[in-house]
């Protein structure tokens, strides 16, 4: 099936999804998990092809396609199939007295037609996982997978189309020009994973329509290292939550700040985690590319800004223009007037900076705009408890990093700059579904009859009795 859709096939597709979407809102629980079910066997089906796919696209590690890409995606899955019969019954809710013989309730129904446009970072995990929850919340979609990874977008055409008919889910292939076309349409959704720039643009689109959006973004993710940390520990889940993916993750440290007496300390641990993950290689199989050219080149240009402002490379700086990879970089002696602190980095370049007191550690995180995660790591439950209170972020995690996003019963989102709107799991489904309230007159008596027209003085009484104690 040719998914490269001219304007006229896109208008075709969603006049029929926008005629479909409610018989598609009446199906089952159990239809809806066959329907996931369809999704898992296809996945599985073309797990090599995915991996060759990314492979192709930034020389993602096989290994690290199956964490962070496959399994990811199946553990979503599987987690909702598990979960849908609960997530899509109806709740009860209590009446006060004065609703007397009503019986009132909340049922999830599906919002309708969706329009989820996915990253090409992780193409696999971020366009698969909110369709999973689309599909179990009853809804028809239209994918847009991103251009930037060309294999990996055929592969997830080839996926969805054999789990999915096109009367339920469309894959939409194609450039800027395609993804202008889609958001001019009617959704009744639009999820949107990507850059704050872009982002601002798909939300004014959606203005134009009223339509609802989740925004996935991004922004400068500290990675906070206090006195009482356990040294090693820290280095080696930065460096790993830095490495993975060459550092093209939304959720990825962006900056360390440590405090002053631990900087050497650390410094040294991170350059033996980098020789023992990485042996010192020239161009390791087991470390990303950048995706492609244009994103190569602002790496480099990153860096050396950076080294022409005054910051001193300490590990990597390592290229391959061939191969778009540059390693996994250390700064330090980094200041505000550089690039890497005045953009979001996305890639393998880490500055680390020192601070003395909390004064100037929480003065230099809440300079930025809120992030999409803060890392923390503290064996003090006292600094953890001062840190979480004195920040805003989107998500935290203490003594881990990126592990967050895995976690099934955890609401994934931004705040404000990175993102809006909470996704994955149970919010994954209430994300896509529309919380319909019901109240149902069941008894023959009506407590309404008694303030209803003429109001009468023993009326006017009862209402008082109602303000006063009800």
């Amino acid at each position: 099936m040719n998914h490269f859709l001219s304007s006229d096939d896109i208008d075709r597709v969603h006049r029929e999804l926008m005629q479909r979407y409610i018989g598609l809102g009446q199906r089952s629980y159990k239809e809806r998990i066959n329907d996931l079910k369809a999704l898992e066997k296809s996945i599985l089906k073309h797990r090599t092809a995915i991996k060759t796919a990314l492979h192709e696209d930034f020389r993602k590690p096989p290994m690290e396609s199956d964490l962070s890409e496959i399994y990811v995606t199946l553990a979503a899955l599987r987690h909702a199939n598990k979960h849908l019969r609960d997530w899509t019954g109806e709740n009860s809710v209590p009446n006060p007295l004065s609703m007397f013989g009503m019986k009132a309730f909340v049922r999830p129904e599906s919002k309708g037609v969706v329009l989820i446009i996915a990253p090409w970072n992780y193409p696999v995990a971020l366009t698969l996982g909110p369709l999973i929850s689309a599909i179990a919340a009853g809804n028809a979609v239209v994918l847009k997978p991103s251009e930037i990874a060309p294999k990996s977008a055929e592969v997830i055409a080839s996926i969805v189309s054999e789990a999915f008919p096109s009367e339920q889910v469309v894959t939409v292939c194609g450039g800027v020009e395609t993804s202008q076309h889609l958001l001019s349409k009617t959704w009744h959704h639009i999820f949107f994973t990507g850059s704050p720039e872009i982002g601002k643009l798909v939300m004014q689109s959606a203005v134009e329509t009223l339509t609802p959006i989740t925004l996935e973004l991004g922004g400068k993710s500290p990675a906070v290292v206090d006195e009482s940390a356990k040294i090693k520990e820290a280095a080696n889940r930065i460096i790993w939550g830095k490495g993975m993916n060459a550092g093209q993750t939304c959720i990825s440290p962006d900056y360390v700040l440590v405090h002053e007496s631990k900087k050497d300390a650390l410094l040294e641990a991170m350059k033996l985690v980098l020789q023992d993950f990485y042996k010192g290689a020239a161009l390791p199989e087991d470390h990303a590319s950048i995706v492609s050219e244009k994103h190569y080149l602002r790496q480099c240009e990153l860096l050396d800004d950076a080294v022409e402002k005054g910051a001193q490379i300490i590990a990597g700086g390592n290229k391959n223009d061939s191969k778009r990879y540059l390693s996994t970089t250390l700064l330090t002696k980094v200041n505000l007037e550089m690039r890497v602190m005045k953009e979001e980095i996305f890639g393998p370049i880490l500055p680390i900076l020192t601070y003395k007191d909390w004064d100037e550690c929480l003065g230099f995180i809440n300079q930025f705009e809120r992030p999409l995660s803060l890392y923390h790591f503290s064996t003090s439950q006292k600094n953890m408890r001062f840190l979480i209170e004195s920040t805003r972020a989107g998500s935290t995690c203490i003594n881990q990093s990126l592990v967050q996003f895995n976690h099934p019963e955890l609401p994934f989102g931004g705040i404000n700059w990175s993102g809006m709107g909470k996704a994955h799991g149970k919010s994954g489904f209430d994300l896509f579904s529309n919380q319909r309230s019901f109240i149902k007159q069941k008894s023959k008596f009506n407590a309404l009859r008694l303030i209803t027209p003429p109001y009468t003085p023993l009326k006017q009484k009862l209402s008082d009795f109602m303000i006063r104690f009800f």
